[in-house]
């Protein structure tokens, strides 16, 4: 680790983490968490944090408080204005979901499980599932978006009656919410999902996706 209790300018390279009790300047790049209270520069790691600059943050988690001028390449971007919001819906793929939707102004990103994913009669499977997209207002309180999203699956005891043990889908949705309440909306949503064998190159499904669900705002 290298911690700078106050100024620090240059390069700064850890195996756990950098932190910058002041200002830094350059470059903080660790393979856990970059802390900064004043970043100009990039920050690259799984974790990087600062409450304000100027610059990149690029890595699993990006998060800064206020006051951040530059650009958050990551899963998950988060930062002091954005929302989270709680989703519940079921479709013809995973069958019941829940999910977090991590919106900053138009752009978010979704991080949830489901399960089952194959049908009811076959034993127990599930899946986590990303999704990034972007949104626009159409009318009102309605809204209109679309994502692309990555799925992992995995069938448990199903493998022994002729499923893999796991597999993978790539997917497209575009989603329709009505905010009907302060609090609460609803939303459909209309894809694809492409589904392949880890390590295979046969296709396991190509299938069309139906969901519907609520969310719940501003948690």
């Amino acid at each position: 680790a290298n911690i700078a209790g106050e100024h620090f300018r240059g390069v700064s390279i850890g195996g756990l983490m950098n932190v910058a009790g002041d200002r830094m300047q350059g470059v903080q790049l660790s393979g856990i968490l970059n802390v900064a209270t004043l970043a100009q520069g990039v920050q690259l790691a799984p974790v990087n944090v600062s409450a304000y600059g100027k610059g990149v943050q690029l890595g699993l988690v990006n998060y800064y408080n206020d006051g951040f001028d530059g650009l958050q390449l990551g899963l998950v971007n988060l930062n002091a204005h954005t929302h989270y919001e709680l989703m519940a819906f079921g479709g013809n793929r995973a069958k019941l979901n829940v999910g977090v939707r991590f919106k900053n102004e138009r752009f978010y990103t979704i991080l949830g499980a489901g399960s089952p994913y194959l049908d009811f009669n076959d034993r127990f499977s599930g899946s986590v599932f990303y999704r990034a997209g972007m949104e626009i207002p159409i009318w009102k309180k309605l809204y209109l978006s679309g994502d692309l999203g990555y799925q992992h699956i995995e069938t448990f005891s199903n493998r022994h009656h002729g499923h893999p043990a796991r597999f993978y889908a790539l997917q497209a949705r575009l989603n329709v919410e009505v905010r009907a309440l302060e609090r609460l909306g609803f939303f459909v949503s209309g894809g694809y999902s492409h589904e392949r064998i880890y390590r295979h190159s046969g296709i396991f499904a190509q299938k069309p996706i139906v969901e519907g669900g609520v969310v719940i705002y501003r948690l």
